[in-house]
C-alpha cells in the first residue's frame, strides 16, 4: 500500500509492509545507532535526558533546557531502556538540570502529544489554555494540541478446531535465562529465519468501504492469534490461544478530528491530557467512519467464513451475538482503538489561524524553531504511518541543506 505504483483505488490482496531487515525488527532506533555508528561525535544520544522547553533570545529559538533522571517523564516504561546511551549507566536517584544551545536552529520530535506539549509549555499555544497555567504567551497559536486524530481498527477473531502445527512445543516467547530454547527461536537465532523473522502477520486485502470518496479505505491483515487490542499484557495473551484465527481491520481516512491535547499542569513530566473524541465525541464525519469500520468488520467476517480449510470452529470476536449494523456499530463504539495518532502542531497556509506550521515545519510566530514528526499532518496519510513520519523527515532534511549547506 505504501508502493508509488499502486493506485489509490487499488483493491485486492496486498504485501504487508514491515520494519525487517535480514529477520530483524529495523525502526527509527536502529537508523539512529547506526548513523551514530559511521559519523562518530557527530551525532551525540542522550537518553534519560527530558527536554523541558524551548528557550528564546527575543522570537528566536536557541536551544532547549533539559533534566537528566532516570525516566524522568510520568508516561515511562518500567523497563530498561536498551538504547545503549553515549555515557555511563546513571545514578537512577540522580536530578540534574542543564540546557543546550543549538549552532543554528532547534527542531523538536517529540511525537503527537510530547510536541504540543513542549510547544506550551515553552508559550506556544492556545492564549486561554496557558493563561488558565499562568504560562506567559509567546504566541497565541489555537491550534497547538487541536486536530488530533487517527485512524480506527477492531478485530474479528474465530476459535479453529486445532491448534497450527507450526506452534507445537513452542513458547512463543523468547527463553528466560537457563531455559532451552525451542525450535522457533532456534531457527531464528541460527539465521534471523521462520516465522521470527516476520512480523507474525498471515495476509492481507485491500479494499473500499460503502463511504469511501474513491480510494481504498480498508486493510485487512489476518494473523494466526488472538489479537483484539492493545492493552497491557496484549502481547502475551496472545500467545495463549494456539488455535485462533484473527482479522484486525483498519479503516483509514478517517473524517473526525476531535481530538486534542492539553497540558494538565506546567510540570513538564506530567503526561499531558490526551483526549481523542472518538465517534459522536469528535466532529461531523464520525458516522461516516463508524459506517465504514462496520463495512470493514463484515468483510472480515466473509474472509474467516470463507477459510473453511483452517478448520474454523466459531467466532469469538464480536461473537455470534453481534449480528445487525445496530450491534456492530454498538460493539465497534466501545472496542475499536487506533496507534497512528497525528496532526497535533499541523502545517497550514498563512490564513489558516489553526496551522501551526508553514510548508518548510517552521513553527509560525518564531524563528529557528522546525518540527519534524508526526503531529505535521493536516490529515492523516494512507493507511500506515511510518512511512510517511520518514518521508517527513527526509523533506525537513532537504529543506534544512538548501537553507545551511553541509560543508
Amino acid at each position: 500500500p505504501n508502493a508509488a505504483d499502486t493506485p489509490p483505488d487499488f483493491q485486492g490482496m496486498g504485501f504487508i509492509p514491515v520494519s525487517v531487515d535480514g529477520g530483524t525488527r529495523n525502526g527509527t532506533r536502529e537508523r539512529l545507532l547506526d548513523v551514530r555508528h559511521r559519523v562518530g561525535d557527530l551525532l551525540t544520544i542522550r537518553t534519560n535526558t527530558l527536554v523541558t522547553r524551548v528557550l528564546f533570545d527575543g522570537d528566536r529559538a536557541v536551544g532547549v533546557a533539559y533534566r537528566e533522571q532516570h525516566r524522568a517523564y510520568g508516561a515511562s516504561s518500567d523497563r530498561t531502556c536498551r538504547l545503549r546511551p553515549d555515557a555511563a549507566d546513571r545514578d537512577e536517584d540522580a536530578v540534574s538540570e542543564g540546557t543546550a544551545y543549538a549552532r543554528h536552529e532547534v527542531v523538536l520530535a517529540g511525537g503527537t502529544y510530547n510536541t504540543p506539549q513542549l510547544l506550551m509549555l515553552s508559550g506556544i499555544g492556545p492564549r486561554e489554555e496557558l493563561e488558565r497555567l499562568g504560562i506567559p504567551v509567546r504566541v497565541d497559536a489555537p491550534g497547538v494540541g487541536r486536530n488530533l486524530h487517527d485512524r480506527y481498527e477492531a478485530s474479528v477473531v474465530a476459535e479453529l478446531d486445532q491448534d497450527y502445527p507450526l506452534f507445537e512445543g513452542s513458547s512463543l516467547d523468547v527463553p528466560l535465562a537457563g531455559e532451552e530454547q525451542d525450535e522457533l527461536i532456534g531457527e531464528w537465532y541460527a539465521d534471523r529465519g521462520g516465522p521470527y523473522g516476520t512480523n507474525g502477520q498471515l495476509a492481507a486485502l485491500i479494499g473500499r468501504s460503502s463511504v469511501s470518496d474513491g480510494d481504498s479505505d480498508l486493510m485487512l491483515l489476518a494473523m494466526p492469534l488472538d489479537f483484539h487490542g492493545y492493552y497491557p499484557g496484549y502481547a502475551e495473551d496472545a500467545t495463549h490461544g494456539r488455535n485462533r484465527l484473527g482479522v484486525v481491520v483498519l479503516k483509514g481516512h478517517t473524517k473526525n478530528r476531535g481530538g486534542s491535547v492539553t497540558l494538565r499542569s506546567t510540570d513538564p513530566t506530567e503526561p499531558p491530557e490526551i483526549r481523542f473524541h472518538y465517534f459522536s465525541e469528535g466532529t461531523p464525519g464520525w458516522e461516516e467512519d463508524l459506517d465504514g469500520l462496520v463495512d470493514g468488520l463484515r468483510l472480515a467476517r466473509d474472509v474467516i467464513g470463507n477459510a473453511s480449510e483452517a478448520g474454523v470452529k466459531g467466532e469469538l470476536v464480536p461473537g455470534p451475538e453481534v449480528r445487525t449494523d445496530d450491534q456492530l456499530k454498538e460493539w465497534a463504539r466501545t472496542q475499536s482503538w487506533g496507534h497512528h495518532a497525528c496532526g497535533t502542531a499541523r502545517i497550514g497556509t498563512a490564513d489558516d489561524q489553526l496551522a501551526v506550521l508553514d510548508g518548510d515545519f517552521r513553527v509560525r510566530g518564531v524563528e529557528r524553531l522546525r518540527v519534524v514528526d508526526a503531529s505535521v499532518f493536516p490529515d492523516i496519510p494512507g493507511l500506515f504511518i511510518a512511512s510517511a513520519v520518514y518521508l517527513v523527515s527526509e523533506k525537513a532534511s532537504e529543506a534544512l541543506l538548501a537553507e545551511y549547506p553541509a560543508p
